[in-house]
């Protein structure tokens, strides 16, 4: 019987640790079935990581290829705005020149109609100006394109500065009811190289406004010019609801060198936004304004972004179709047998030394191990029918001296 008890606890201490379906060990995922799973699982991991990673570098790209496109509108942008500013330089510095109806000595002269033709016709001929404006050195309004009221242009200091530099100067944000602008004052000087006039011209900034409107921008991007005061002279999409507003964030550091720079940043309402700016100078490379383009980063990561989610909606449905099929797999392959055997061990462990889990055996492992069992539990109940016969035969005796029943 010592032999019975033993193999009985062989068997109760297998179905314990392995074959108890609620057990302590299956509970916490480390039944056969469960480890099978967390294979699956712990194999899926790295093709998690590519996609991941793929998706990071997509954005990194994409973020280079927003800044480079930012970059390269800029320079168009910027072209276009300073060439207002050359064609001011360039047209209107040799005015007297040209028409030959200002004296250099005596500037009231040209107060005629014939010099306010003139103007005109300059004016038709730049369709980026509101108005074109003759005036001496002590500001008084000589001839104009069109009429203009009494102005005192010598208590301004962009005119003033015109005329003791001898370079153009660009004046502050002005606007009335229906026009926004900002006066360039070019100044014209004689053979002597003396400054006797200045040309005021009225730059439209809806003009920079067209600019703007015809790039081809990602969604949501922005445009937005600004004086060295930080006032808006022109923005896009909406250039009448933020022209002339000052930016507290804006206004120029005086020690600048007005070096063009890309980079990311916070708008005013926190979203994350990618952003190049560059600088618009006069011909004399005087920094006047700070051009700057923005790009929200949700906008430029978009087609990275919708690339990840479908990637790993993707891949989160062949997981759960692995995970189906290893289950599936697992409980035909793997657990069917176990089962079997684990139900003969029950059968043994509680005294049924007749159970077998054959003659049907699995062609894996378990089919093999389904032999050796049942080789295993034949030997036991042969050995047990043995034992059970020789104590039929020969009684125990009991003696006295040793204490124990003996054969």
């Amino acid at each position: 019987m010592p032999i019975i008890q033993y193999t009985k606890g062989c068997f109760r201490t297998l179905v314990s640790m392995e074959s108890e379906p609620h057990g302590r060990l299956a509970g916490w995922g480390f039944g056969l079935r469960s480890r099978g799973i967390w294979l699956v699982l712990v194999a899926a991991i790295p093709a998690v990581l590519v996609v991941v990673f793929s998706s990071l570098d997509r954005r990194d790209q994409d973020s280079k290829n927003i800044l480079r496109q930012q970059a390269q509108l800029e320079a168009g942008v910027k072209t276009n705005y300073e060439r207002q500013f050359a064609n001011a330089q360039n047209a209107l510095a040799p005015l007297s020149v040209i028409f030959g109806l200002v004296s250099q000595t005596d500037l009231s002269a040209a107060k005629s109609p014939a010099c306010d033709s003139f103007m005109s016709d300059m004016l038709r001929s730049n369709p980026g100006y509101l108005n074109l404006i003759l005036a001496g050195p002590t500001g008084e309004v000589i001839c104009s394109a069109r009429p203009v009221a009494e102005l005192d242009f010598a208590k301004r200091s962009f005119f003033q500065s015109a005329l003791l530099n001898k370079t153009m100067s660009v004046s502050g944000f002005r606007s009335d009811d229906t026009n926004r602008w900002i006066d360039l004052a070019v100044p014209v000087s004689n053979s002597g190289g003396a400054t006797f006039a200045i040309v005021v011209a009225t730059l439209d900034l809806k003009s920079f406004d067209a600019i703007g409107g015809s790039l081809q921008l990602p969604n949501r991007s922005t445009i937005e010019i600004t004086n060295r005061s930080g006032v808006i002279l022109s923005s896009w999409p909406n250039p009448d609801s933020n022209a002339g507003q000052t930016d507290p964030k804006a206004p120029l550091d005086p020690a600048a060198d007005g070096s063009d720079e890309t980079g990311k940043e916070r708008s005013d309402s926190g979203e994350k936004q990618l952003y190049a700016t560059s600088y618009l100078r006069t011909p004399d490379g005087t920094v006047v304004a700070r051009l700057k383009m923005t790009t929200p980063e949700s906008v430029a990561f978009s087609a990275a972004n919708n690339a990840l989610r479908r990637d790993l909606v993707l891949l989160a449905g062949a997981g759960i179709l692995t995970l189906m099929g290893a289950w599936w797999l697992s409980g035909r392959f793997l657990l069917q047998p176990m089962v079997k055997l684990m139900a003969a061990t029950e059968r043994i462990a509680d005294g049924d030394l007749g159970a077998r889990v054959g003659p049907n055996y699995a062609s894996s492992e378990f089919g093999v191990l389904g032999r050796t069992f049942d080789r295993m539990a034949r030997t036991v109940e042969e050995q047990t029918v043995r034992i059970r016969q020789a104590n039929r035969d020969f009684p125990a005796q009991w003696d006295p001296k040793l204490g124990i029943h003996v054969t």
